[in-house]
């Protein structure tokens, strides 16, 4: 009976509440830090599909830099850019990444992802997206 009136008194002594502060703390650090590094890869990642478009294109955007192509190359463009971006996919990406396990690791934290895996297919991505695919509807 002594042990729980040591543990219930426990509770809400300083140092289990500074304890918890601390974790609190690093969370909200972790996640300042994780969400800081997600908006500039977003900055960089749309930054640098504008400067492809500008060089490739001189087009500011997508939309304008299909609209100024032939209606082939609106075609062999973007299959162009699927090719490579599924050719990039197939040489370096690990069979064991996909949607599922991305999903799995956010909402359980039991799967480690692979960074390698990740930057191919943000660059499969890249490629794909640079060269018209995934604008969704034109009109």
């Amino acid at each position: 009976m002594s042990h729980l009136n040591t543990r219930a008194s426990d509770e809400g002594s300083a140092p289990g509440v500074l304890h918890d502060m601390q974790g609190t703390s690093r969370f909200l650090v972790g996640l300042t830090l994780v969400a800081l590094g997600a908006a500039a890869f977003a900055i960089a990642f749309r930054a640098s599909l504008s400067a492809a478009y500008a060089y490739f294109y001189d087009a500011p955007n997508v939309l304008e830099a299909m609209a100024g192509l032939p209606v082939w190359l609106v075609i062999a463009v973007p299959g162009c850019g699927g090719l490579v971006a599924g050719l990039i996919v197939r040489a370096r990406s690990s069979a064991g990444q996909n949607v599922s396990n991305v999903m799995e690791a956010v909402a359980l934290g039991r799967v480690r992802l692979s960074m390698r895996a990740t930057a191919v297919r943000t660059a499969a991505s890249w490629a794909a997206i640079s060269t018209g695919l995934s604008i969704g509807r034109v009109t």
